[in-house]
């Protein structure tokens, strides 16, 4: 069986999503590749602590990416929905 890297992004980069954040970087299966939050300098200052390249203003960005595995929302409950 392949061990396969799944590729993760986060939506919101507020308190909430460190924890997040470190639950996938601490996962030898995982990998978090984006960063996406509607402040980008928040979403660039997380990206750089976390060692992350890809950041995003818009999560539409973000969820377009083919090559992203999975994604964890971490907005306000409202707008997982529409974000989902």
């Amino acid at each position: 069986m392949e061990n396969k890297i799944i590729r993760v992004g986060v939506i919101a980069c507020g308190n909430m999503s460190k924890g997040h954040m470190k639950g996938v970087i601490a996962h030898p299966q995982a990998k978090l590749v984006a960063v996406c939050d509607i402040d980008l300098e928040k979403a660039k200052t997380v990206a750089e602590r976390r060692g992350v390249d890809r950041v995003y203003q818009d999560y539409r960005e973000l969820l377009a990416q083919p090559d992203i595995d999975a994604v964890i929302i971490v907005t306000p409950d409202h707008l997982h929905r529409e974000m989902a």
